[in-house]
């Protein structure tokens, strides 16, 4: 009975989380704008938490009623041709645990909460943009804390921290290669011991 080499499990276990940051490409935030002048907005958030995307929806100026039959929202993700449903939107609300990617997101108007085809009453529609860290016009990363008010009404600013994105990113890429070589090291050796224990034989 073939039983795998520890050295082969330390190398396979290694590999997958290297690669691991892979399946959080998927991760990001969309804005979807209403469809032909028509009212009806959101914004959705996916964040990929133990092994699925977190999908948050906020909307507002949703029509109570989209007509006589069709009076529920629907989100909907699309990767290439597929189209899946999230769920449905209720109270301009939305939460859903999914598993694949997805590349655009879609709210229409439907009769049924829980039908698997969309209609063709688009509501607003939107592309997953990526998260950017560390994006801003200084290249360093930041986040807009909200004002606080004083107790005459005006808003006090509150300075906006700045970090190291530059030294984190290049930490980040030193600790790729230094692992990605010590993987290739633990291929070589073993290998190596195969082929010797091969030849002993």
């Amino acid at each position: 009975m073939f039983r795998p080499k520890p050295i082969v499990l330390v190398v396979l276990t290694t590999i997958a989380l290297f690669f691991a940051a892979d399946a959080r490409a998927n991760e990001g935030t969309a804005y979807l704008k209403p469809e032909g002048g028509k009212a009806g907005e959101c914004f959705v958030s996916s964040i990929f938490v133990e092994g699925s995307y977190k999908v948050m929806a906020s909307c507002r100026n949703l029509p109570v009623a989209w007509s006589a039959e069709k009076n529920r929202y629907v989100l909907w993700r699309t990767s290439g041709e597929k189209v899946s449903r999230i769920g449905e939107i209720i109270a301009g609300k939305l939460y859903n645990n999914i598993n694949d990617k997805f590349e655009r997101l879609l709210v229409t108007a439907e009769s049924d909460g829980y039908t698997n085809k969309p209609s063709e009453d688009v509501v607003a529609r939107g592309e997953l943009e990526a998260l950017a860290f560390g994006s801003s016009s200084t290249g360093k990363s930041f986040y807009t804390p909200a004002p606080t008010t004083t107790a005459k009404g005006s808003d006090i600013l509150v300075p906006q921290p700045t970090g190291t994105s530059k030294l984190t990113s290049a930490v980040v890429g030193v600790a790729k290669v230094v692992i990605l070589g010590f993987v290739l090291l633990l291929v070589v050796v073993g290998v190596l011991g195969f082929l010797a224990r091969k030849r002993g034989l």
